[in-house]
């Protein structure tokens, strides 16, 4: 496996079709995997990154999403010369039972959803103390994650990640039709468990301007 997923030093385009297994809201419509970019260079630039824009169905909206992707494995039923994608993690080893129901319940979810949309297949984890070492690695499939916390006594519904995002989906594009012509700013405050989309003055960024031209 290669932490640095670049294709022959340079833009890797691909177009590729996915059909799930199921006819929900859970289902990939399509999956365009594209783009970018990093020249290549031996030490580790945070401002570099290999990304995929990826489009499906949520419920009732189509999406067009940016994600960040960590490595690629050199084989495999994947959607660049067969090569699946990797998503790295790192999780503190649980000292108490308290830490591991932690682990099932909010983590599991959260390293679920940002997978699953982005078309990520698997992801390797790496179990670390409380000084940062390394002391075990192990690849877990994306899919598996829902059934492993419940095995543990920490069930939880990814229909019910995916539904959520769906509505939130919705509740903004009612926010902007009520403010046509506004530039807003969708936010969430963890402290008060709260989404909050609200006007803001001034222009848009120059780079979002000549993609809406």
């Amino acid at each position: 496996m290669h932490s640095d997923p670049r294709v022959d030093q340079g833009v890797c385009l691909s177009l590729s079709q996915r059909v799930g297994a199921r006819g929900d809201n859970r289902t990939h419509k399509s999956v365009l995997l594209s783009v970018l970019v990093c020249p290549g260079q031996d030490h580790v630039d945070a401002t570099s990154e290999f990304a995929v824009v990826v489009q499906y169905q949520l419920g009732q909206h189509r999406v067009l999403m940016a994600a960040e992707v960590d490595a690629m494995k050199d084989d495999g039923d994947g959607p660049v010369k067969g090569r699946p994608y990797v998503e790295l993690k790192t999780y503190k080893i649980a000292a108490h039972s308290k830490a591991v129901g932690a682990l099932y319940k909010e983590k599991h979810p959260r390293w679920w959803v940002q997978s699953y949309l982005a078309g990520i297949s698997t992801l390797v984890l790496g179990g670390r103390d409380h000084n940062g070492q390394l002391h075990k690695v192990q690849e877990v499939p994306v899919q598996l994650l829902p059934g492993l916390s419940a095995q543990a006594g920490q069930k939880w519904d990814p229909d019910a990640l995916l539904a959520f995002g769906d509505a939130v989906l919705g509740w903004i594009i009612q926010q902007a039709q009520l403010q046509p012509g506004r530039q807003l700013l969708v936010s969430y405050s963890h402290v008060e468990r709260r989404i909050d989309c609200r006007p803001v003055d001034g222009d848009l960024p120059q780079r979002l301007q000549q993609l809406l031209q």
